[in-house]
């Protein structure tokens, strides 16, 4: 079945027993709503952190054998993140440059971690972070950018992995002013799998901030 879902069959009636299996995730990139009044705008980009990985829990020893693999290659694995980090704060950058085209103003993100759901309220520690990013970027809008690797479940192909990221657009008053977001497809891939974390992974954040930017910040 897809998905590694597994299918068990007991004879006398039908049972249908699921183990490991995802939940459908198709390739989804939307905006909630558009940051119209940046308007070719010169605009601050807070620098990326990533969330938290979610790694999964079922079925328990296939989620056993697969996280303790993650373990054992975390400091390769926290390495392609650096670097993908690294290599996603310079593409948004660029990608908002030739949108509104005017220079991005890179902005250090002061924040070590990143809650994943931090930007979906409008508390005051998220105000103050959008106010101040603006006030050093010189801007009257800046984007903060969220990031983060969820895998849902084991399958006969490996671990179902996907990259999960949004866009959030916020005025120098502390106001959310847009938001986008979006879902990658299934990447199937072994826990320890570092060069295939990197470069089939996390690198297919790009063809989504490419297609998302303009739809987001583009005048109509």
């Amino acid at each position: 079945m897809e998905n590694g879902c597994r299918l068990f069959l007991l004879s006398g009636s039908v049972v249908v027993l699921l183990l490991g299996c995802s939940t459908l995730a198709p390739r989804e990139i939307a905006v909630d709503y558009k940051a119209s009044a940046v308007d070719n705008q010169a605009v601050g980009v807070v620098e990326v952190v990533f969330s938290e990985r979610v790694l999964p829990v079922l079925p328990l020893i296939d989620a056993a054998f697969h996280n303790a693999a993650v373990q054992s290659a975390a400091p390769e694995l926290r390495e392609a993140d650096s670097r993908v980090q690294a290599d996603m704060n310079d593409y948004l950058a660029e990608q908002i440059s030739a949108v509104t085209g005017v220079s991005a103003v890179r902005v250090e993100n002061p924040l070590s971690e990143v809650p994943w759901d931090m930007f979906e309220d409008s508390t005051p520690r998220v105000v103050e972070l959008a106010q101040r990013a603006c006030l050093r970027a010189k801007t009257t809008f800046v984007v903060i950018p969220t990031f983060r690797v969820r895998t849902p479940g084991i399958g006969p192909l490996g671990a179902s992995n996907l990259i999960e990221g949004r866009l959030y657009v916020f005025d120098d008053s502390g106001v959310r002013v847009g938001e986008a977001h979006y879902t990658s497809d299934y990447t199937y891939l072994r826990g320890s799998d570092v060069e295939g974390y990197e470069s089939t992974l996390l690198m297919g954040y790009r063809s989504f901030v490419a297609e998302l930017v303009p739809l987001l910040l583009q005048p109509d």
